[in-house]
């Protein structure tokens, strides 16, 4: 019964941070491994923008489409050029909204926001530090209304961060009680909050390439640690949730398997390997 389960799927959709990647960021040499011993094809499923998405897409020399901004994004990367594929941006509006609302209400907060090539803060400040050691890239320093003036300028992402748990809850009611359309707002940790469009969800990632690549519902496996992939979670004929201490979703019905120094997501890709067995140490 497991070969069974294990032969029909043929394609594996995972999130990155706490799933593919540990805490700090880093991809474990066995998942590496993993990854390039795989016998099916592998979509990223992330929150993050197709250039912090890159390195790791070069790295594990993947082909076909990728999911940026938690279903916002879908792309490829050819010869190092964008090609996207669907996307969802937030309507110009709304983003102007909400960023005039957190700069105002909440200035205690690390706000920055996100093209499909440009990461942008309004103020260098502890988080845009820690999010730039996460990822690698460098925020870029612009007033956000002239962000927004620019003709060609399109958002896909809005992201807040704060350790401060009170202000965060009052920072949601007061989002909510806005009544902007056409927007959604997910905590894929404690301390991060990700607006996005209503139509950006990670299920809507995964049901455009489903159709593209002709995929059942039992085809697919999904991977994912957070409240933003619960909707692929729903989806997927197959699941699995990594847990570590930053996964704030209940395993439920899925395969709960811990994302640990010991043990990692490489045990959950070595069944769709050409390799036999896999150490899980890295």
């Amino acid at each position: 019964m497991v070969k069974d389960v294990i032969l029909m799927i043929q394609h594996i959709f995972s999130d990155l941070d706490g799933t593919l990647l540990n805490a700090k960021g880093q991809l474990a040499s066995t998942t590496r491994t993993a990854i390039q011993q795989l016998t099916v094809p592998l979509t990223l499923v992330s929150a993050r923008a197709p250039f912090e998405m890159q390195p790791l897409i070069d790295q594990l020399h993947l082909t076909g489409p990728q999911i940026a901004f938690n279903g916002g994004l879908i792309f490829e990367y050819h010869h190092d050029q964008l090609m996207t594929l669907q996307d969802h941006p937030i309507a110009k509006y709304v983003a102007a909204s909400l960023l005039t609302m957190l700069q105002h209400d909440f200035p205690a907060v690390s706000l920055s926001c996100y093209t499909a090539n440009h990461w942008y803060t309004a103020k260098y400040d502890h988080g845009t530090r820690y999010e730039e050691q996460l990822t690698g890239q460098r925020a870029q320093l612009l007033a956000y209304d002239r962000l927004l003036r620019r003709p060609a300028t399109q958002l896909y992402k809005i992201m807040v961060m704060t350790r401060d748990e009170a202000l965060m809850n009052s920072l949601v009611d007061r989002l909510w009680a806005m009544y902007l359309p056409n927007m959604t707002a997910t905590m894929p940790g404690r301390y991060y909050l990700e607006i996005t469009s209503d139509r950006a969800t990670k299920a809507n990632g995964i049901q455009f390439i489903q159709q593209q690549h002709q995929l059942a519902t039992d085809d697919i496996l999904a991977i994912g640690n957070a409240e933003n992939d619960l909707s692929m979670l729903q989806l997927a004929g197959q699941t699995v949730v990594m847990t570590n201490v930053e996964t704030n979703i209940d395993p439920g019905n899925h395969r709960a398997v811990p994302n640990t120094r010991e043990q990692n997501i490489s045990a959950v890709l070595q069944p769709y390997t050409n390799k036999k067995c896999l150490t899980s140490r890295g």
